[in-house]
């Protein structure tokens, strides 16, 4: 007879419900403009911009706390964009210098192992970036003074590969759906008009460049399960009744908005992100305190929303660790704080299966916060 045991621990504060947890304040950095998390190592990675020194911290989450920092040497920038690439052992961070700097860094010694300048254009800045990381591409967006570019750096040796121009746009957001083959950024125009920019990944080729009406979108999450974007807003939404902000789902097929619902007494929402399952979309508020909304990814229904203690405000970044249900908001003030909020249920971890051809008698103890499962087979 075989004895198998399996141990899982049970997870607190599991609630398929928005529920409050913890406050680290920052008072020494500023502007959490980017969240990375390694759930592997139950380990966060923030870019931080503090008045134009840029600071990259290693957080732990268990801890919940900094445990070390690392200072690049750019300056007079900020953190733009983010990609953690777990494979290979890296961070890459975009930032907003004239130089076009991007920093790699060596995640598992945690030190900066380049700064490099991708190319030299006149007035120009990174503006977002998206990261294809099984075939080492990163995508970064740039502006000058009129134009926008797409440009495509090889991430191993940080080497300009080709870009993509658009003429009289400016840059402000991006997505990539990998698994569609797809990548969609979001330009502006001088006289105030907005389109969405798609670009096939397989030989960075644009495909279409298609004006909406909307030109208040902050804040962009892809559900690439349903190929639609969700667009978190800073204003009213023409033709749908917002007075205020809204988040609007938008069909990626031909850019259409199958809905706006707006979210009165907000001032728009800058970051969201989706919960796995792809059933419900999170957007966090510009507002003292923030508030957090979860809707149907289907409906845009409002599901729930939580306001949170007085003195966590501004929303200004946000990452979601899909193996705990934990997301983390980064806070645009004064000290800077990291907000860690239960968001969802994580999936059940799946257990080993048990040999075949055999009958099953399956006990189960519970031993100091453990779940014990004795599985006997004759």
């Amino acid at each position: 007879m075989l004895i198998q045991v399996l141990l899982q621990k049970i997870s607190k504060n599991c609630s398929s419900n928005l529920t409050k947890d913890a406050t680290y304040l920052t008072p020494q950095f500023k502007k959490p403009s980017v969240i990375l998390i390694d759930e592997q190592d139950d380990i966060a990675y923030i870019g931080f911009s503090t008045e134009g020194n840029i600071v990259i911290s290693r957080f732990d989450l268990l801890e919940f706390k900094v445990s070390d920092s690392i200072y690049a040497s750019t300056i007079n920038a900020a953190i733009v964009s983010g990609h953690l690439d777990k494979e290979n052992g890296f961070l890459y961070f975009g930032t907003d210098s004239e130089t076009l700097t991007v920093i790699k860094v060596d995640f598992v010694n945690f030190e900066i192992v380049e700064e490099k300048s991708l190319i030299t254009l006149p007035n120009s800045h990174l503006a977002t970036s998206v990261f294809d990381v099984a075939n080492d591409m990163i995508y970064f967006g740039v502006n000058d003074d009129n134009d926008t570019y797409v440009i495509k750096v090889s991430s191993p040796d940080l080497s300009v590969q080709s870009n993509i121009s658009y003429n009289d746009s400016q840059i402000s957001q991006g997505a990539i759906d990998v698994s569609h083959g797809f990548m969609y950024f979001l330009l502006s125009d001088s006289v105030g008009g907005s389109s969405f920019a798609k670009i096939q990944i397989s030989n960075f080729a644009p495909i279409s460049n298609v004006s909406i009406t909307q030109t208040s979108i902050k804040s962009l999450v892809l559900d690439s399960q349903h190929e639609v974007l969700f667009c978190g807003t800073y204003s009213i939404v023409e033709g749908y009744g917002v007075s205020d902000s809204a988040v609007c789902q938008v069909d990626l097929s031909d850019f259409s908005f199958r809905t706006c619902i707006g979210i009165n007494d907000t001032n728009g929402f800058p970051t969201g992100f989706l919960e796995p399952s792809g059933s419900f979309v999170y957007f966090a508020s510009d507002d003292s305190p923030i508030q957090i909304f979860k809707f149907s990814s289907s409906s845009l229904e409002v599901i729930e929303n939580i306001t949170l203690t007085s003195g966590n405000d501004f929303a200004w970044s946000s990452a979601a660790d899909t193996s705990t249900g934990f997301v983390y908001i980064g806070t645009d003030q004064e000290p800077t704080r990291l907000v860690k909020i239960q968001a969802f249920t994580p999936p059940d971890p799946t257990p080993s299966p048990p040999p075949s051809s055999s009958n099953q008698i399956v006990f189960s103890i519970l031993f100091f916060g453990f779940l014990v499962l004795l599985n006997f087979y004759d």
